[in-house]
């Protein structure tokens, strides 16, 4: 309506409008409105109480056509219906429109025909509904058949009770001595009687009822307490407009029953409703009742669910299963149709109303006394699945319990296994985790045929590795009752998946899945050991020396101190420096973070993974631990560990320096601005890999020792300068000096030209120059020792290893400055994969809206780490 004037606007409007709102227009006083705007503000103030917000799609779910209801009835309130829900596709809306079809001629069609589209659907069924108007019409003329009106209301199915009418305070039902008319003369045939129609009863269903209270009494089972009840009127509250409900939930094996009730300091009945359930519905389980008896109420008391909040009050876990995608079906289709509605649960915490709620199932599901049956142990399900392969080694446990809830757990295994022995370890893991769990009958399915049949005696164990595992399942022995058997694999998903998954695993799936990581097979805890004489020891024995770890940690938790005098003291002596944190034990560092305290084993696996790990270049022992500590790890023989480790290492014994004159000194070079210098160096002379690539261009920033470094095939003046460009300028700005030496790329004029262009100074350095420094030269070596020592002196496939080794230089603090590369470039230490796999302190405190906040906060500090650093490299 861009460019209209006033008049022209107001007449679009009007022409838009339909039904009342044309009444309305036409009724406004002459003169009082001048302006659209005006108009428009009219309009809204009239109208804004007719915007409802629109329901959820999933609402025509419970919009189906009714019994003996036509298609011209059912279409026209289709139609009303959909303009209530917000938009969707076009999909969505035919398959909800076909599904809510009764069977019959259309319904069959559609079968035989399905539409392309909602419109088509819409459009075939009002032909339908057409063509069934005019048939009646036929059959009537032809038959001669005149249409009466019956004065009796006409009735749905009423199987389960009518739709609930209006409450209100007061007796329900008044009882008069006058006669209104003359007993029929014959038996009453019609299943549904005026008082029944009003009341929600079943003629058949009242008849049942009333033949058990009349037996019930005879038997002298109902107190006075109860005659009194059932012969008096029930009271009914009527419910505040917004007021919030109360439902309660009954069940037992044969009934169910709900109470719904408002508390205004004591709580009042509003509306009751009770099931027998069938043959099928019987074998549900509890959870599934309750689900159960909530949809039924729900659909009985939909005007009380659409005008008020409902809080659901049972001790079972109707509310977690409800939200469960892996619930069963049918629980499924009842939360969709629940989810239109303000429905909370809640865990009951009085009886109150229940006792109603339980009165009523119990009348409702009276059975006849079944002999007395012994009790028997529920029977839970485990299904388990091991994997082997070149991502690791894992096993997956998926328990099942009676109630159909399931528990999931993944183990990891840090140790070589074949795929039957991952199947093994898969399964004692999970008798391990039954044991704790109290389990006494379990099904056991696996998919492994080889440990099925070991188990149930068909196969026979090869091997002594096979027989052990074989022998070490006498946990069997432990359940009461057990079954093995053997599924097909695509039955067993969720246990395949679980034995797959790694410590990285995304959160939600970790929160889902419990995740266990195992250091040793289960069969290495029946090795026996030689027993020695006091007085021998065997060197090659590894000690157990986390005892003064376990230590500290009962002082911590009991305040107990060690028997042993020496001991105490020490324990006194160390505690101070200690900390207990969530469990754990943490060293306090100097100057540092808290060190997290290992044990034997997480030791081992640390240094592994930092020495010759992904971020790793086989640096020597106190390189090593100097690292550990950075990272955040402790143990009281670090060094000693660490020196060993690197004595066993074949690579580094190989690939060792021995100590020498320097191939270049050092001088004082005095750079207190990061990446205001940068020295240039080329590495020639390796193998030639893919690509042709036989040349590595290194830059080394003076102050923070940070590297670049990229392989060529060929090294031209073109190609410094794009290295310049690509490596230094868009990474780090323009620096104010480039020291290289006197190779032909770098005294080529272009090269000098291109520097000045960036306001950059290009100095050339010749030996023992102190613009040189022999910073890039060392870290030339550093380089080349590293790919010697992760590929050895073949040398083949060095460019792939090229990015592990520049990425160990930078995260490696340098002697020069007592700090990492990293840490002077972005102001905090780097996060490595190892930290993942066994949480450091800072892993384990990292809150994501706090972080940002620390960060800055040490950006601020970063500026006198860089001093010092600056005043290291003066006395180095």
């Amino acid at each position: 309506m861009a460019g209209c004037t006033d008049a022209e606007e107001c007449l679009l409007f009007f022409s838009s409008l339909r039904g009342r709102p044309v009444e309305w227009f036409n009724g406004l006083p002459h003169g009082r409105i001048g302006s659209f705007e005006k108009l428009a503000k009219v309009f809204c103030k009239k109208y804004q109480d007719n915007c409802i917000k629109r329901k959820k799609f999933t609402y025509l779910n419970t919009v189906g056509q009714r019994e003996k209801e036509s298609l011209t009835q059912f279409l026209t309130r289709w139609r009303d219906e959909v303009d209530k829900v917000e938009e969707m596709d076009d999909k969505t809306a035919m398959s909800l429109l076909m599904n809510a079809f009764r069977s019959g001629d259309l319904y069959t069609e559609f079968c035989r025909r399905p539409p392309s589209s909602y419109q088509e659907t819409y459009n075939t069924a009002w032909e339908y509904a057409e063509a069934e108007v005019l048939n009646k019409s036929k059959r009537e003329l032809e038959e001669g058949y005149t249409k009466a009106k019956s004065d009796k209301p006409k009735k749905d199915d009423q199987t389960g009770g009518s739709k609930p009418k209006a409450t209100y305070d007061g007796s329900i039902h008044q009882i008069r001595d006058d006669k209104k008319g003359e007993q029929p003369k014959r038996p009453w045939t019609e299943k549904w009687c005026t008082y029944h129609q009003s009341d929600s009863h079943n003629t058949a269903d009242c008849r049942n009822v009333k033949a058990v209270l009349k037996e019930m009494a005879l038997n002298g089972e109902l107190g006075e307490e109860l005659k009194t009840y059932l012969t008096s009127d029930i009271v009914l509250s009527k419910p505040e407009t917004k007021e919030t409900l109360y439902l309660y939930l009954g069940v037992t094996q044969m009934a169910v029953s709900s109470v719904l009730m408002r508390d205004d300091g004591v709580q009042r009945p509003i509306y009751y409703v009770s099931k027998a359930l069938n043959g099928a519905e019987s074998r549900y389980t509890p959870t599934e009742k309750a689900g159960y008896a909530l949809f039924i109420t729900a659909k009985k008391l939909t005007s009380y669910f659409q005008a008020h909040p409902i809080v659901v009050l049972t001790d079972l876990p109707l509310g977690t299963v409800m939200r469960d995608s892996t619930s069963s079906g049918r629980m499924i289709k009842w939360a969709m149709m629940l989810t239109q509605f303000n429905i909370e649960y809640r865990r009951r915490t009085a009886i109150k109303g229940q006792a109603v709620a339980d009165f009523l199932v119990e009348m409702t599901g009276v059975q006849e006394e079944e002999p007395a049956r012994a009790i028997t142990e529920p029977w839970w399900s485990m299904s388990v699945d091991g994997a082997s392969g070149p991502k690791g080694y894992g096993g997956g446990v998926v328990f099942t319990t009676p109630e159909g809830f399931k528990v999931y757990h993944a183990l990891i295994f840090n140790f070589k296994l074949t795929n039957n022995e991952a199947e093994y370890e898969a399964l004692i893991g999970g008798l391990r985790l039954a044991k704790t769990l109290q389990i006494t009958c379990l099904q056991i399915k696996s998919d492994s045929g080889l440990v099925v049949g070991h188990i149930n005696g068909n196969m026979e164990a090869k091997g002594e590795k096979m027989q052990k595992y074989r022998d070490l399942l006498s946990k069997l022995n432990d359940l009461t009752e057990y079954v093995m058997e053997q599924i097909p694999r695509g039955e067993n998903t969720d246990a395949d998946l679980l034995s797959k998954l790694t410590q990285a695993a995304p959160e939600h799936v970790s929160k889902l899945a419990r995740i266990e990581t195992l250091e040793k097979a289960s069969i290495e805890g029946f090795s026996v050991s030689m027993i020695e004489e006091d007085g021998q020891h065997n060197p090659d024995r590894v000690e157990p020396d986390d005892i003064w770890m376990d230590d500290l940690v009962r002082y911590y938790i009991t305040g107990q101190f060690p028997e042993d005098e020496d001991m105490i003291r020490k324990v006194k002596l160390r505690a101070p420096r200690f900390q207990m944190l969530d469990g754990r034990l943490y060293k306090r560092a100097f100057g540092g973070p808290l060190l997290r305290c290992l044990t034997r084993a997480e030791a081992e696996r640390v240094i592994a993974e930092v020495h010759e790990g992904v971020c790793a270049a086989h640096q020597m022992s106190r390189t090593l631990a100097q690292r550990i500590i950075l990272l955040g790890y402790f143990w009281p023989t670090m060094n000693q560990d660490c020196e060993r480790y690197v004595q066993r290492c074949k690579t580094c014994q190989v690939f060792y320096k021995f100590p020498g004159r320097p191939a270049t000194y050092y001088h004082p070079v005095s750079n207190v601005i990061p990446f205001a210098r940068f020295g240039m160096d080329i590495i020639r002379a390796f193998p030639q890999d893919q690509g042709r690539k036989k040349y590595v261009m290194v830059a080394i920033d003076y102050f923070t020792k940070w590297v670049e470094a990229e392989a060529y095939a060929t090294i031209t003046t073109k190609q410094c300068q794009r290295f310049v460009w690509k490596y230094i300028i868009t990474r780090f700005g323009s620096p104010q000096n480039i020291v290289t030496d006197n190779r032909p790329q770098f005294r080529n004029p272009g090269f000098t030209k291109y520097l000045e262009d960036f306001g950059t100074a290009h100095n050339k350095a010749s030996v023992a120059y102190p613009q040189g420094n022999g910073h890039v030269e060392n870290a030339n070596r550093t380089i080349v020792d590293g790919i010697k020592k992760r590929l050895g002196e073949a040398g083949t496939n060095w460019l792939e290893e090229l990015p592990h080794i520049i990425w160990a230089y930078r995260v490696t603090s340098r002697r020069a400055t007592g700090e990492t590369p990293f840490v002077l470039t972005y102001g905090c230490e780097a996060r490595l994969p190892i930290e993942a796999k066994i949480m450091t302190f800072r892993e384990k405190i990292y809150e994501e809206k706090g972080n940002e906040e620390d960060h800055l906060a040490e950006l601020n500090l970063l500026e006198e780490r860089r001093m010092v650093a600056e005043a290291k490299m003066i006395e180095y």
